[in-house]
């Protein structure tokens, strides 16, 4: 048997273990090469609904990939000049308000050092009332509502509650709910017309964990974060297909969240990050570069996290992205004119995370291998134009 193609060797080792994930799909777009190369590996899951071998048009659960979306909306805003960043959270939004919050911006909600707690489970009752199910307006007030957990501007700390709060700005300022103006500021643009929020009834979807067997777990435990809440009422018990697999975004918001809730297969979710390379018309160049420039902490811009990676030829380069709690991952690198996007199940089928790291890692050393080419990159591998299953 030949040796398979290096992506799809990639890919392939990403699955396989019987703790998991069991689907995965790569897919990579580089600039001025035509539609993005795809492979995949695997099943859409091993346990739940009839499994199905994975597809290029398999679609997975992105969870906090989906900030990413909820960045590029804000861009949009950004750019028509209908949203300052600089503005106060409670100028946008009245419900956050009071003492330390009354000088949060919308900057700060995007570099993460707005001192949110990172994440409470809204929909579950707690010693400051009622959860919320089904009420994104409610939801929202919920987390405007609770007290800050760190001085604003004090550090970054990752916050699902700032990205909650910013799928909100964003709903104000457009007038209408999240699904539509997602669609209408960054999905419809792209083209992208698989990318959405769920509930989905496709079949073709990756299964992720069983019910919320995790978030059970995190409040049962107050591990990593110590909410005053100890059960889950609304809690589910099924095999996950086309539901978020968050459950603030499936119980309190109804499924479409600021911070989670995209479905999207991986040549949709990688050409998210086109918007990068600069040159799109709803994207100008200095949009893109305010929101790719480094923010007080090296590793976070405003929206998109950075690090520095060592490409084959011994340099560095500078890749944007964003990990999902589910498994996935898109990385842009703007000066290689790559975008590249790894989609795993990782909670399935033991509904505990898999550590993919090394997946990840692989996936983005081969693609720098394989598919930089041109001036900015320096090399010239072929592999990528031509990779199949």
């Amino acid at each position: 048997m030949p040796e398979p193609a290096p992506l799809t060797d990639a890919v392939t080792g990403a699955v396989g273990d019987e703790r998991g994930p069991t689907a995965a799909a790569l897919a990579v777009v580089r600039r001025g090469a035509g539609p993005p190369t795809v492979v995949t590996a695997g099943w859409t899951g091993r346990e739940g609904p009839a499994p199905r071998p994975v597809e290029p048009g398999t679609r997975f659960d992105l969870a906090s990939v989906s900030k990413i979306v909820t960045t590029l909306a804000v861009m949009r805003l950004r750019a028509a000049g209908a949203l300052d960043l600089d503005a106060p959270v409670r100028s946008l939004l009245p419900v956050f308000a009071g003492g330390a919050k009354d000088a949060v911006t919308v900057r700060a909600l995007l570099l993460h050092r707005a001192g949110l707690w990172e994440w409470w489970p809204l929909y579950a009752p707690a010693e400051d009332g009622d959860g919320v199910l089904g009420d994104p307006a409610a939801a929202v007030a919920r987390a405007a509502a609770l007290p800050l957990r760190y001085s604003p501007d004090s550090g970054r700390h990752y916050s699902d509650l700032g990205f909650q709060l910013l799928g909100a700005i964003v709903t104000r300022v457009c007038g209408m709910d999240l699904r539509t103006a997602v669609a209408d500021l960054v999905t419809g643009p792209l083209g992208l017309r698989a990318t959405a929020y769920g509930p989905l009834t496709d079949p073709d979807v990756a299964v992720t964990s069983r019910g919320d067997a995790w978030e059970r777990r995190m409040i049962a435990t107050g591990e990593p974060y110590p909410v005053p809440v100890r059960s889950v009422p609304a809690g589910r018990d099924h095999w996950l297909r086309g539901e978020a697999g968050d459950g603030n975004a499936h119980h309190a918001f109804a499924g479409a969240a600021g911070h989670a809730g995209i479905f999207a297969p991986a040549a949709e979710t990688a050409r998210l990050g086109e918007v990068m390379f600069g040159g799109h018309p709803g994207w100008p160049p200095e949009v893109v570069a305010e929101f790719a420039a480094p923010g007080p902490d090296a590793e976070q811009a405003l929206g998109w996290r950075r690090t520095e990676v060592t490409t084959p030829d011994g340099g560095t380069v500078t890749v944007l992205g964003h990990p999902g709690f589910t498994g996935t991952e898109l990385s842009v690198a703007p000066a290689l004119g790559l975008s590249w996007a790894l989609l795993t199940n990782r909670l399935h089928p033991t509904s505990t995370p898999v550590d993919v790291s090394a997946a990840r890692a692989r996936a983005t050393r081969l693609v720098l291998t394989t598919c930089s080419t041109g001036p900015e990159s320096g090399t010239t591998g072929g592999f990528c134009p031509d990779v199949g299953v």
